[in-house]
């Protein structure tokens, strides 16, 4: 872990964004910032782990799809589809 250090914002816009916050919410800049930035993580960490949980469904549907198809005829070994250095028959 980096040695935590202090941040300087040079965009005055967001500067401001900062100090209006910080007005709304009576609450000093520090307090503001730390709020701000992890009410934005814990919602980013969620959205992220609700993407991966669609992912992984979606991926189990599919395969369930593909395994309940009808084989037809044996499985293919490599010695079926290559040659003995490798190269397809």
């Amino acid at each position: 872990m980096t040695k935590p250090g202090p941040i300087q914002i040079r965009n005055a816009e967001v500067v401001e964004n900062i100090r209006e916050l910080a007005r709304l919410r009576g609450a000093g800049l520090t307090e503001t910032v730390e709020a701000a930035v992890r009410e934005t993580l814990e919602r980013e960490r969620a959205l992220k782990a609700g993407a991966l949980g669609a992912r992984q469904t979606k991926v189990m549907n599919l395969l369930k799809e593909i395994w309940a198809r009808p084989h037809a005829g044996e499985l293919l070994t490599d010695a079926d589809l290559y040659d003995e250095e490798g190269f397809p028959k």
